[in-house]
């Protein structure tokens, strides 16, 4: 048996030598650690009024904006009021999920 630690969430992991290849689910309890973001391709969008209305293609990313008024007042002028994950994107255009570590042995 070969002992190892995982580069990213710094856990020990044990596993037969010679085996190649192997995937490693983080699991340090320190979620910026243990879960990841994608980005989040929404299928419907609602809006600030509450209406709900189905999205097409690229469309989709544009959930994140805030300002209506996108290239009218750019600058400090816009309000950015977005929340952010711990990995630092946006929560509105990013989804989280569970980080599984690829790891090659010798």
């Amino acid at each position: 048996m070969t002992i190892d630690r995982c580069k990213r969430c710094n856990v020990q992991i044990i596993y037969q030598p010679h085996i190649g290849d192997f995937l490693h689910q983080c699991n340090s309890n320190i979620l910026a650690l243990d879960q990841e973001d994608v980005v989040h391709f929404h299928t419907s969008f609602t809006n600030s009024e509450g209406i709900t209305t189905q999205q097409q293609g690229g469309f989709a990313l544009q959930k994140g904006l805030v300002n209506k008024n996108l290239t009218v007042e750019p600058g400090a002028i816009r309000e950015d009021v977005e929340d952010y994950t711990p990995r630092g994107n946006r929560q509105s255009t990013t989804r989280r999920r569970q980080h599984f570590e690829y790891i090659t042995t010798k």
